[in-house]
């Protein structure tokens, strides 16, 4: 079944530039003839099986926003011509039908033209990039409104009769994909908050070019990648025991790979695996799937950066249970060097309210409570001296490759991402993105306690912090600190090592 879409391009400025003849590109074949009024485009379902999409409506059907943009572009009338193309407004939406609102000229008859969707005002003729979002976030069970970021689409060629009436068919590019999750009994309650779809090789496509000029244009695929991820919410409880998830992704022929397919809530990850199916473009296909619980993988707690050394920065930040799945989780704190808390339990009701329950022997972040002001060997007094694995929480706590960053590991991830102040489920902080593959980390913005008292947290709004591996002397250690109003490369002055701070761990794979 397929949807009708009724656009009318009825600008000032759309007609006068066709009944002016003001284009040069079209003053030898205008003469005297009108401009096409009425458009009239077709988006074609996705189809699941013999079924088509009005089948799924209710979490896939196509609807135009207010504001969507769409290219037209005319083919040449001759080899010397350069055409361009004009831009399409919806003036409504909500339903599969808007009023679109063009400028610049309008259709002529007998004059062939293309459409695309979304609108790129860097496009050509020749070539159009998109580039498939990963780590996207799913707001409910069984909802697909993060899936519109990724529905790319082309049109073939019409030819307008005199009649005032054109007409456009939209095609997809992506393949809709579906999964319905079973988790385990004990865990029907759960409240999930992340899902990762993962291949053996880098199979999905990502970055991908396409000539908007061609009736049945192909993708060649720039970049790929070997996982999907999805935020879900704030986190989603199954229903009867179920998770349906969405992704749209690019045409790729999956049969005869495996699907990992794993779920993290806050206490663990839940694993299952598939076989992979034959991804056709305009397509859809339901995978069915039951998970069990499984040990946490790397991949589940890292974030791969693309970094040139291969390093990856763990999602969160430590607490004393290890690595929590929530990314908006600030962590314990410690004292520089130290491997635990001087607490055995915190509550942050505000900056100017914390409840401790101090453990026996300490009574707040002091001097007299630090274990390690040059005690250690005379190890640590200099700026050359760096943390040893013995003394460093992450790698205690997490194992081998996991440590407390460095300043020059920072510096790698500064030179290669930019900093954003965001916020993640309502909590302020600071998105970290690659610029070599687009995918991010989330440092929530945290405070430091000194004595008893916690600074600069304001409730939240202040910044991102946490240790580095750096000495600099026998009293201070160099600290990383992320301003959310404005997020840069900052290191804060050298502070002092008995300051109670977050760690932020990495960890660097075997070569």
């Amino acid at each position: 079944m397929k949807k009708s879409l009724y656009i009318i391009a009825v600008s000032a400025a759309m007609l006068a530039a066709c009944d002016s003849a003001t284009d040069n590109q079209f003053q030898s074949i205008v003469n005297d003839e009108e401009c096409i009024s009425t458009i009239q485009m077709d988006v074609d379902d996705f189809v699941f099986g013999d079924e088509t999409r009005t089948a799924i409506s209710t979490t896939g059907s196509f609807t135009w926003t207010k504001g969507d943009k769409i290219g037209v572009w005319p083919t040449p009338s001759n080899a010397e011509e350069t055409m361009s193309q004009v831009l399409f407004t919806a003036g409504s939406g909500g339903a599969s039908g808007a009023t679109f609102n063009g400028s610049g000229w309008g259709l002529i008859p007998n004059r062939k033209y293309y459409a695309y969707y979304p609108y790129l005002s860097n496009a050509t003729a020749a070539s159009i990039t998109n580039t498939y979002k990963n780590e996207l976030t799913q707001s409910a069970d069984n909802s697909t409104s993060h899936l519109a970021v990724n529905d790319f689409m082309y049109t073939s060629a019409t030819t307008p009769d005199a009649g005032n009436t054109a007409y456009f068919r939209f095609h997809h590019f992506g393949s809709l994909v579906k999964f319905v999750i079973t988790v385990p009994d004990a865990n029907a309650s759960d409240v999930f908050k992340t899902a990762r779809i993962e291949t053996d090789g880098e199979l999905f496509p990502m970055e991908f070019t396409y000539v908007p000029t061609e009736d049945d244009p192909e993708m060649n695929v720039i970049t790929y990648t070997n996982y999907l991820t999805l935020t879900l919410g704030n986190g989603i409880t199954p229903t009867n025991g179920k998770l349906t998830l969405w992704f749209l992704i690019g045409e790729i022929n999956l049969s005869g790979k495996t699907l990992y397919v794993r779920l993290g809530n806050d206490t663990g990850a839940y694993a299952g695996e598939i076989a992979g199916a034959n991804h056709v473009k305009g397509k859809a296909h339901q995978y069915e799937i039951t998970v069990t619980e499984a040990e946490r993988t790397i991949s589940d707690m890292t974030v791969d950066l693309g970094l040139p050394s291969g390093i990856l920065w763990s999602k969160t930040n430590l607490t004393v249970n290890g690595l929590p799945i929530d990314e908006t989780t600030i962590g314990d704190f410690y004292g520089w060097g130290e491997l635990e808390p001087y607490y055995s339990s915190i509550t942050i009701n505000s900056e100017s309210s914390v409840n401790y329950t101090w453990k026996s022997g300490y009574s707040g972040y002091v001097q007299a409570s630090y274990n390690k002001s040059g005690t250690i060997s005379g190890s640590y007094t200099s700026s050359s001296a760096k943390l040893g694995k013995e003394d460093d929480a992450a790698a205690v706590m997490l194992g081998d490759g996991w440590r407390i960053p460095s300043i020059a590991d920072f510096d790698e991830m500064a030179a290669n991402c930019t900093f954003t102040g965001s916020s993640l489920n309502g909590v302020a902080g600071t998105l970290v993105t690659s610029k070599i593959n687009g995918n991010t980390v989330f440092f929530p913005a945290t405070g430091y306690i000194d004595g008893t008292t916690m600074k600069g947290y304001t409730s939240g709004s202040a910044g991102a912090r946490f240790w580095l591996s750096d000495c600099e002397s026998e009293t201070k250690a160099r600290q990383q600190y992320f301003s959310n109003s404005s997020p840069a490369k900052e290191y804060a002055s050298p502070k002092d090592k008995w300051r109670g701070t977050p760690i932020r761990p990495v960890y660097i794979p075997a070569k």
